[in-house]
């Protein structure tokens, strides 16, 4: 009788116990701040793992998701409690039009960054990717390499036989970040469009991502290739590759930190001043342009600025009129 009044009693002690365990629970719960991104959790977490080591009291999760579901879980209002807490984004300009159209939460972050690293406490520039020229060294006279985008359409026409199919680029019209770099690029020099004039009389290899275009690059499949984001290749083996930084300019698009409208989570501040503070360090101290171009090239690194300028890319009519001229030079469609 005894052995069954206690066993009754550590009944009545464990379901008074479960309303507090979920409060723990769901406490617990708000300590972490939830991020998704388009790029491959491999690549991002070493900035994960840093953002982690330096926080107090809260931990970040990082998960990929598609561009698609991202923009639509931040477009939505979404039912509580959220779904995600922050998107990173490679495609400022896709920030900026969020922002523009009340999607996203204001952020007070400290200390204050400088002007235009953010656009209206909404859009945080977190780290600067720049678009680089990437060569195998095993298949192209390195002593004839292209430093600038002149000596790139003289290079690949001069080589045009051992050149042809052994080129290639990701198709903007598929890639949101790859876009951004063409609408970036064509803006600042006609010669854009000649070293895609060059590659379509190459007949380039178009690839769907920046992934498989350096995948492409390591297999051998092609020799060159053409405004790959510097991220692609961070903790890559790049035995054989020469990466070059154009030095007529090199574009460096921002990966942009966002958070949903309404969300008012704990810590999301707090994590965007955390990967605004280790976004520099996102590239290793071994940078591959250090050591495969000269140390006396002057490099001109184009940052793109935040701000409703990003805007004119998205205009409908200004979008389909760079997407037919890009095809009409590549493809010839």
């Amino acid at each position: 009788m005894v052995h069954k009044r206690s066993s009754l009693n550590w009944l009545f002690i464990l379901i008074a116990l479960i309303p507090f365990a979920s409060s723990v629970k769901a406490q617990q719960s708000t300590n972490y701040v939830t991020i998704v991104g388009t790029a491959p959790s491999s690549l991002v977490q070493p900035l994960i793992d840093r953002v982690n080591e330096a926080a107090d009291s809260f931990g970040v999760t990082y998960t990929q998701w598609n561009e698609s579901a991202i923009l639509t879980a931040l477009e939505t209002s979404l039912p509580e409690p959220h779904t995600i807490d922050m998107a990173l984004l490679p495609t400022p300009d896709q920030g900026v039009w969020l922002a523009n159209e009340g999607r996203l939460d204001q952020l007070t972050i400290s200390p204050e960054q400088p002007d235009r690293s953010h656009w209206r406490q909404e859009v945080f520039s977190v780290l600067y990717d720049p678009a680089v020229l990437v060569v195998r060294t095993d298949a192209v006279n390195v002593t004839k390499l292209p430093f600038n985008r002149r000596d790139l359409v003289t290079f690949l026409s001069e080589n045009a036989e051992e050149m042809t199919r052994r080129v290639g680029l990701v198709n903007i019209g598929i890639d949101s970040q790859s876009y951004g770099y063409a609408a970036q690029d064509q803006l600042r020099s006609l010669l854009f469009w000649q070293v895609m004039q060059v590659f379509g009389e190459l007949d380039a290899r178009i690839f769907e991502t920046a992934g498989e275009l350096v995948q492409a690059l390591q297999s051998s499949k092609i020799d060159l290739a053409y405004n790959v984001p510097l991220s692609q290749l961070a903790n890559k083996d790049l035995d054989g590759l020469q990466v070059i930084a154009l030095e007529d300019y090199t574009i460096a698009l921002p990966w942009v930190a966002v958070s949903p409208s309404g969300s008012e989570r704990p810590y999301v501040a707090n994590a965007v001043r955390l990967l605004r503070e280790n976004g520099s360090q996102f590239f290793s101290s071994t940078h591959p342009i250090k050591e495969t171009q000269s140390d006396s090239s002057e490099l001109s690194f184009q940052q793109v600025k935040l701000g409703p300028e990003l805007l004119v890319f998205l205009d409908p009519i200004k979008k389909t009129e760079i997407l037919e001229n890009w095809f009409q030079a590549v493809i010839g469609q």
